[in-house]
């Protein structure tokens, strides 16, 4: 049987998508669920809590696009370290806010999506 789904350009061969929740998302998680075909995405709180420096980050970013093939961030309004993730190509980008439906978050994802 056949499982696999396609999401835009993202191709899943087993439709999960784990949450990019603070204490529910690790980076072993995130490679695991890509190696059965599903996807990770790192929360936005990843660079605050998991590591003190930017070279730490960039490191555990690397760490997961050398061993995964589907991965993605999570984002705030207000994150700017995004950019350099960017480089590491993650599959998806996940704009984190409580409600998405209000013009600052509007304004914030025609900024992303013009980055990518």
């Amino acid at each position: 049987m056949d499982l696999s789904v396609k999401l835009g350009t993202l191709k899943l061969e087993l439709p999960i998508i784990a949450s990019p929740m603070k204490g529910i998302i690790s980076e072993e998680l995130i490679i695991k669920l890509s190696h059965l075909g599903g996807i990770g995405i790192l929360h936005r709180f990843f660079s605050n809590d998991h590591h003190e420096n930017f070279s730490a980050v960039k490191n555990s970013v690397l760490s997961l696009r050398d061993k995964c093939k589907n991965w993605g961030i999570s984002i705030g309004l207000d994150d700017t370290w995004y950019n350099m993730l960017l480089d590491y190509q993650p599959a998806i980008m996940c704009i984190d806010v409580a409600n998405g439906n209000i013009e600052s978050v509007r304004k914030y994802a025609k900024k992303v999506k013009s980055i990518i």
